[in-house]
């Protein structure tokens, strides 16, 4: 299992848009401290977590939380974006004095939650995405947008049991 080390120069994540050729793995099997987001675009994406392979469509999503092994094939072309994060780097002292308590680290009821377009969460999730995909064209001009994204996904993880 290969362990990754994500290393963020400003503390704010960074979109990431991923093509992949039908029938090639994309990820070995892997962890990495950060949460992280999957929203297929286009083709499908076969994602294995926890000893389950599930196979998304576009406009299908998957959150990992951080230190979570997992992996994804392409079964066809396909096109995904990626977004990595750790809460413990985004949030200002404050913030994080308040949400994590200093030098705790967040504990994990799910490992993992697949949403898909059936899913009751989709509506909310994928207006959340959507602002968030938004605003990160203006994240450097405008940070505080793209961190007030990030809350809202802090918010609907807890909520949704991740933590």
């Amino acid at each position: 299992m290969i362990r990754e080390v994500l290393v963020i120069p400003d503390n704010l994540p960074r979109l990431q848009f991923v093509e992949a050729r039908e029938d090639r793995l994309l990820t070995r099997l892997h962890i990495h401290r950060e949460s992280e987001i999957l929203q297929i675009t286009k083709g499908t994406l076969d994602v294995y977590v926890d000893s389950v392979t599930e196979r998304l469509m576009p406009g299908d999503y998957v959150i990992f939380n951080g230190n979570i092994p997992h992996s994804t094939y392409a079964s066809t072309d396909a096109t995904y974006v990626n977004l990595q994060f750790d809460f413990h780097g985004i949030f200002d002292r404050e913030d994080a004095e308040e949400l994590l308590e200093p030098n705790s680290y967040i504990p994990y009821l799910k490992s993992h939650l697949f949403i898909t377009k059936d899913s009751s969460y989709y509506p909310e999730f994928n207006a959340i995405f959507s602002g968030l995909s938004d605003h990160h064209k203006l994240k450097d001009e405008f940070p505080e947008y793209f961190k007030g994204d990030l809350y809202f996904i802090y918010d609907f993880m807890a909520s949704a049991g991740l933590f």
